[in-house]
């Protein structure tokens, strides 16, 4: 500043004592305007941390001092300035310094023209383009040193960052300022039309290059935004937080970027990092201080009712102005950011529900042990590779300890000897402690060489329930029978194990012994098996089974969607037999190839009837998985179709979560080739199973069908839970769900409400023959064919839907309904084939 006043005071002396070089007033009046509107038009930009305001008033100074003598052109220089500045109402501070700065400027240019031989005003010809360049390098240089120093004064950077930061780009517009200013003087020659021109283009080059500065540094916004997007997309869990923090750091050139989150129990938790590192995670309480200019945004939640998740920071360590376009962007970051966390918070929530779902269906819910479903399935797998024991263990006392003293106390002697069983087995071995049923225990012991081992192992089991069992000031004595079964191997079915472990204690109950050993030839069930396995070579040779078919319908509207083909059996002399009653024997005989094929073109000539009748919608049939293992099952699928000339949407394959991953292995081929030629695929009884979400991360299944213990349980918070998630899962995937033992019209609309698009059960039909359901299709309901029951709602009110029921985009949809599978009735939960 004291160096302009110097200037400004030499200036006017020259002035005043007539060594100035004479200028008339058409000169002095064309420079101010030129620099006042070179001083106007700015160019405001933020880079990095810095905002810079760029002027043309280089520019005019060079063109000045092509016009005038320095010393006219300090006093013009310094009231346009000034008067440009006070009417765009700049503050007095940087009026001062951006005046001060162009008046030495004039100076510095002034005093390098007269060493080089340029003489009062600037002589400009080609001659002299050496000499102006060097007064425009040494005008820059001028420039940008008082810029630095002033920018290290008041913003607090070093004077070397404040000189090197961005200065390519700086310099390089600087530099086609003054090309252009030496261009135009050198045609100017006070012709009026370029003296009128020159403002103008000055003027139009100033606003040009402005658009492309901002063009190009939104579209550099928008592609770190778009990155940060997908980046935030891609990402899961802790990552989102780790990714967002790095990438805005980077995006806005700030310091550091703070994200504070809530966790649960009401506390907060606060991720700190930089364009290339996290610096700190954790409560913000033990946070670093920092300082500096702070500017956030909450992270958006567009959900109504939902608080916002937490803010984003973002840490200056110098003062800065954010745009509105900067602040949109910051808002569009924390929006995405806040809809990612909502996302990886979902999905967690669903991972650790599935985990809840899969741990809940395996295990019991009191003692924490094995239920009899994964016993099964784990035991499958031991007793197939070596000799087993299975000891079935039935609590004599404990269901009048339970009605006498209450269940809270019940189920504290089953922990207890829960506990008890756990401690006597090796934790290196393959023994397994499972809980079956309300008084019932049952222990897989591993690698047993003989009847005998199994007998003593069990004997130490029996003895270990019937020590005294303390429960708060009571002292409670139970004692136990147990049922012994050995096998392995070609004879190591865990569930006929388990069945014949069975047998053995009711033997030593009715016998009044402590523990039994299965013997064969005492078992009646087994000889009933035998002899019903005699009968079924006949049956399947005399085409005795046969199939019922039951209709699944859309719960919106009552439109029957699909059938589920069941399977029957009428003996000769037993009568009609349960489906259990024979499923595991055609399993385990020569005769699953003829029965699948047997049952399967009868639920094909069924949609072939209901076809022919106008009725479109495919059957389904449970396929067991040792058909999937054979290579030559896909072989007969085409044939069956073309027997009953029907295409390959009007079947569905369903699978049962039997499929283990190792047989899973075996099977891609056969699926993939069923896939291939248009048949869907179905998964059964989803969530009763631990590999459910194995299952489906593995096999490209088109629908879901909850299992009818969960619908019947909807009341219960655990079932209810389960319905729920599966229902939301195939929304997510874009498959079909299907409720199974849909009884009562509550059930019905509480599944609706949940989003499950479709169901069956006795609310809608019961089982019937395909002649029966073609003439039930074409009564209808309310003269609607097609429709069994009444519409959710039909009153022709308009309906709020609830949100689980609002469309989503995917591949079903109203007018062109999902193909539903169907399998054999079974009375339960088992499918009519084997599985």
């Amino acid at each position: 500043m004291c160096c302009a006043l110097i200037v400004l005071a030499a200036g006017i002396s020259t002035i005043a004592s007539g060594h100035a070089y004479a200028a008339n007033a058409f000169n002095v009046g064309y420079v101010a305007i030129v620099v006042a509107v070179a001083a106007r038009i700015t160019l405001q930009l933020r880079l990095g941390q810095s905002r810079y305001t760029q002027s043309l008033t280089d520019t005019a100074i060079m063109l000045g001092l092509m016009v005038l003598d320095w010393a006219w052109l300090v006093i013009s220089v310094a009231v346009a300035v000034i008067v440009a500045r006070t009417i765009a109402r700049a503050r007095p501070r940087r009026i001062a310094f951006n005046s001060a700065k162009d008046v030495v400027t004039v100076a510095v240019a002034a005093c390098v023209g007269s060493l080089v031989g340029l003489g009062q005003p600037f002589e400009v010809t080609a001659a002299h383009i050496p000499a102006l360049l060097v007064v425009a390098a040494a005008m820059l240089l001028t420039s940008e040193v008082l810029t630095a120093l002033n920018r290290a004064l008041t913003d607090g950077q070093s004077i070397r960052g404040a000189v090197t930061n961005n200065c390519c780009f700086r310099i390089g517009s600087a530099i086609v300022r003054l090309l252009i200013a030496i261009f135009a003087g050198y045609f100017l020659d006070f012709d009026l039309r370029i003296a009128v021109a020159t403002p103008l283009a000055l003027a139009g080059f100033q606003l040009a290059y402005a658009n492309h500065v901002q063009q190009k540094t939104d579209r550099l916004t928008w592609q770190r935004l778009a990155k940060i997007s997908d980046d935030l997309s891609a990402s899961d869990g802790d990552s989102v937080h780790r990714s967002t923090v790095i990438a805005a750091a980077e995006l806005f050139a700030c310091d550091e970027v703070d994200l504070e989150l809530p966790i649960a129990g009401g506390g907060r938790w606060l991720l700190r990092g930089t364009p290339t590192s996290i610096t700190y995670a954790g409560p913000p309480d033990g946070a670093p201080a920092t300082r500096g200019m702070l500017v956030g945004a909450a992270l958006e939640s567009h959900e109504s009712g939902l608080t916002s998740p937490g803010e984003l920071r973002l840490r200056f360590g110098t003062p800065v102005v954010f745009s509105e376009r900067e602040h949109y962007t910051l808002r569009a970051v924390a929006s995405a950011l806040g809809t990612a966390i909502r996302k990886a918070s979902a999905v967690s929530e669903a991972a650790r529900m599935a985990i809840d779902h899969a741990h809940a269906a395996t295990h019991d819910e009191i003692t924490g042990l094995s239920n009899r479903r994964h016993l099964l399935e784990t035991g499958a797998a031991i007793a197939s590779r070596e000799s087993v024991g299975l000891v079935v263990l039935y609590l004599n006392q404990f269901r009048q300890i339970n009605g006498a003293l209450g269940q809270p106390i019940g189920d504290s002697v089953l922990q207890a000897i829960a506990d008890r069983l756990a401690e006597l087995l090796p934790s290196d071995g393959d023994d397994l402690v499972a809980r079956l049923a309300s008084a019932e225990f049952a222990v897989l012991l591993g690698d047993v060489s003989s009847p005998s081992e199994a007998l003593a192992r069990t004997r130490t089991l029996v003895a270990a329930i019937s020590t005294p069992i303390d429960v708060g000031t009571l002292r409670l004595e139970i004692s136990a029978t147990a049922g012994i079964a050995v096998g392995g191997g070609d004879d190591g079915a865990i569930d006929e194990l388990l069945r014949r472990a069975e047998v053995a204690m009711y033997q030593a109950k009715d016998q009044g012994q402590a523990i039994s050993l299965y013997v064969r030839n005492r078992d009646t069930a087994d000889a009933d098996r035998l002899a019903l396995t005699a009968d079924l070579a006949r049956a399947v040779a005399e085409r005795q089974f046969t199939v019922a078919f039951q209709p699944i319908v859309d719960l919106t509207t009552g439109m029957v969607l699909s059938a589920e083909a069941l399977a029957r059996w009428y003996h000769p002399q037993r009568g009609h037999l349960a489906p259990h009653r024979f499923l595991d024997s055609i399993e385990r005989s020569g005769l699953l190839a003829p029965f699948t094929s047997h049952v399967l073109d009868q639920a094909l000539a069924g949609a072939r009837s209901w076809r022919a009748a106008g009725f479109d919608f495919p059957v389904a049939v449970n396929v067991s998985p040792r058909s999937l293992l054979d290579p030559a099952f896909p072989e007969s699928i085409p044939r069956a179709l073309a027997a009953n000339d029907l295409p390959p949407q009007a079947l569905t394959i369903e699978l049962t979560e039997t499929l283990t991953l190792s047989e899973l292995e075996i099977v891609d081929e056969v699926l993939g080739a069923l896939r291939e030629m248009g048949v869907s695929l179905a998964l059964d009884d989803f969530g009763t199973g631990f590999s459910s979400l194995a299952t489906i991360a593995r096999v490209p299944v088109d629908e879901l069908k909850i299992d009818r213990t969960f619908v019947s349980g909807l009341d219960g918070a655990a079932q209810a839970a389960i319905v729920r998630s599966t229902i939301e899962l195939g929304r997510s995937l874009d498959l079909l769900v299907v409720a199974e033992g849909i009884e009562n019209v509550e059930q019905r609309e509480r599944l609706w409400r949940l989003g499950c698009a479709a169901g069956q059960g006795h609310l809608f039909a019961r089982p019937m023959n395909g002649a029966l359901l073609i003439a039930r299709l074409r009564e209808g309901h309310e003269g609607v064919a097609g429709r069994l029951v009444a519409p959710m709602h039909s009153s022709g009110d308009v309906i709020r839907l609830p949100a689980a029921r609002r469309p989503s985009i995917g591949r079903h949809s109203a007018t062109q309904p999902p193909k539903l599978r169907t399998r054999p009735d079974t009375g339960d939960s088992r499918s009519a084939l084997p599985e």
